[in-house]
């Protein structure tokens, strides 16, 4: 049976709609991120790097990164300590595949095992695909729970980007590995980097 031109324009408006709503349903866009730590043994100091890549539709992406909050305390098997952290603690760095560039000054808020690195000047020029480089120096490593682990246990974190218009990415999880049948390295003198950030010799 053949359509009416009316009867036509009809079906293409109602197909058009439900594209339309499948587009504004689809899940919004995300922060994409991991982990790492320098130390895997249990119970070592670590310096942790957490590496954040924002996606086209991030707000981080639109008008750029003010603070990134990490929650070392999301895993319900964490054990470890941030210690008290300051500004000294902490690095925030910003770029592409070819290098990353220093963010500037930061504050830091923490409570517990979730800490909050704020800086001091939002910093704009954030590009989807962008690495959102977060280190943060001298945590205490989690103990691994089960008696006579022989493999890595892997542990998560969760990660949060805001922009300065107060919009937050995330949280998302990164995760890290813990070695039960490492051994602390002996952590080597800290000097200061030309961001002001102690970092590793």
């Amino acid at each position: 049976m053949s359509m009416s031109g009316e009867q036509r324009s009809i079906v293409a408006a109602v197909v058009i709609a439900l594209l339309v709503s499948a587009v504004l349903a689809a899940p919004g866009a995300a922060l994409e991120a991991d982990a790492t730590v320098d130390d895997t043994a249990p119970g070592a100091v670590g310096d942790y790097t957490v590496t954040l890549r924002p996606e086209p539709g991030d707000a981080v992406a639109r008008n750029g990164l003010e603070s990134v909050t990490l929650d070392f305390g999301a895993d319900r098997d964490y054990s470890g300590d941030l210690g008290n952290l300051t500004a000294e603690n902490v690095e925030v760095r910003v770029g592409d595949t070819n290098g990353t560039v220093w963010a500037g000054q930061t504050t830091v808020n923490q409570s517990g095992s979730e800490v909050t690195i704020t800086l001091e000047q939002a910093f704009e020029n954030v590009k989807p695909g962008d690495r959102i480089v977060v280190r943060v120096f001298g945590v205490t490593n989690t103990d691994v729970a089960l008696r006579n682990a022989q493999t890595l246990r892997g542990f998560a974190l969760r990660a949060s980007a805001t922009g300065p218009q107060g919009n937050t990415d995330g949280p998302v999880e990164a995760r890290y590995t813990i070695d039960p049948n490492a051994t602390a390295e002996q952590t080597p003198t800290g000097a200061t980097n030309d961001s002001g950030v102690k970092t590793l010799a």
